[in-house]
């Protein structure tokens, strides 16, 4: 595929030519077949001219877009050295431009981004989710990126792009949640009350904790296995009968005769209560 340029400079030689013939040529069917072709060559040059405006229209709008990203990107030649980059690609890992352009990315220290650069030079888009430290600033945080190859107009590889993205706040989320998941997780197994998890639609019981393990006689395999129409001695129609009165009266404690492991049965007081597990 020819650039704008290269037609241009075709079209000129090409003018040269006609005029060259314009003065050859004397009768009047040859000097029409002149004219012709001038007219065509004058339709190619503003054609040219326009693709030229459009051209360098396109270019200004993808350059506003690589500077106003949301996420870091930078581009990489295919020997690895870092040749552009945006804005908030240097604000995320707290560098400068000085020292980020000219970077070998061959002399990173991150292997699995390092590879992801590398095969973004082999043709392949991979990405990469987790702790990176900066070689040129230091700064560690936890970011997400995508590899991906760069190809010319011709269809020719020239080198990679890297788009980064900052995924603090989300992994500081994520991280707070797997706190308190494993804080109510130990408030639940080493509570000295027994307690069970039961699933409010098919009466399965979800979990025990070991308080339940040691009341009832059964493994927590096999009580898991197990319903509460297993445990409870009362038809599943009369424990419906119970629970909705109980939701009537505004209450959330029942009595009810439970049978043990060792078929000896108790009677016993639930107190009852809903929680949310995986959007149930």
């Amino acid at each position: 595929m020819r650039t704008s340029d290269q037609l241009s400079q075709t079209l000129s030689m090409l003018e040269e030519k006609l005029d060259a013939l314009s003065t050859e040529f004397h009768n009047s069917s040859s000097l029409a077949k002149v004219r012709e072709l001038r007219s065509i060559a004058e339709d190619l040059k503003d054609q040219i001219k326009n693709s030229k405006k459009a051209a360098k229209k396109d270019a200004g709008l993808y350059q506003q877009i690589f500077e106003k990203a949301p996420i870091g990107i930078i581009h990489f030649d295919q020997e690895g050295i870092i040749d552009a980059s945006n804005e908030m690609f240097i604000r995320i890992l707290g560098t400068s431009r000085e020292n980020l352009l000219g970077l070998n990315i061959f002399n990173l220290e991150n292997e699995e981004v390092k590879q992801g650069m590398v095969e973004a030079l082999q043709g392949k888009s991979t990405k990469y989710e987790g702790q990176y430290t900066s070689i040129t600033s230091g700064k560690r945080l936890p970011v997400r990126a995508e590899f991906h190859p760069d190809y010319n107009n011709n269809g020719e590889l020239t080198g990679g792009i890297t788009m980064l993205e900052d995924i603090t706040e989300r992994y500081e989320a994520e991280k707070k949640i797997a706190q308190s998941e494993e804080r109510y997780r130990t408030l639940f197994e080493q509570n000295q009350s027994v307690m069970m998890l039961i699933d409010a639609d098919d009466g399965s019981i979800y979990n025990a904790n070991s308080a339940a393990i040691k009341y009832y006689g059964w493994t927590k395999e096999e009580i898991t296995q197990m319903k509460i129409s297993d445990i409870n001695i009362l038809p599943a129609d009369k424990v419906r009968e119970e629970m909705e009165r109980a939701r009537k009266e505004n209450r959330s404690l029942f009595h009810f005769k439970h049978r043990l492991a060792n078929g000896e049965i108790r009677d016993v007081e639930v107190y009852s209560g809903m929680i949310f597990i995986d959007e149930n």
